[in-house]
């Protein structure tokens, strides 16, 4: 990845967050993290990857981002100084829910293998 587009990815997350907070009302005490951005290196799209806690406001929240994906796009470019900016797309960040899934699985098998450790002995 370029420089450039690193450039580009981190302004775009650091600038989102703060109009996000500023712009929208989330429900039910919802919180949401921008965890990563990824711009295509033609810069006329960029995925926004978000965390939603909790975990059952999800598909809400989401929907709330889609709904206002324009007005936020438009308050964004305002900051940007760029010739084009690029087009946003919401998207579920599921690498933490991967992880948390693995550290459980992981953690399930170390309680096994100190299982048949003590029935052996």
């Amino acid at each position: 990845m370029s420089f450039r587009i690193e450039q580009v990815n981190s302004l775009i997350q650091k600038d989102l967050g703060v109009i996000m907070s500023r712009e929208l009302e989330l429900p039910n005490s919802a919180f949401v993290t921008i965890s990563r951005v990824e711009t295509n290196p033609d810069l006329k799209s960029s995925k926004v990857f978000v965390s939603i806690l909790p975990e059952d406001n999800q598909e809400e929240v989401l929907l709330l981002l889609q709904k206002n994906t324009i007005r936020l796009q438009q308050e964004l470019v305002k900051g940007l100084s760029m010739k084009f900016s690029p087009k946003i797309e919401f998207v579920i960040d599921e690498v933490e829910e991967e992880a948390a899934r693995i550290e459980g699985l992981l953690d399930d098998i170390s309680k096994k293998d100190t299982r048949n450790k003590k029935q052996t002995n």
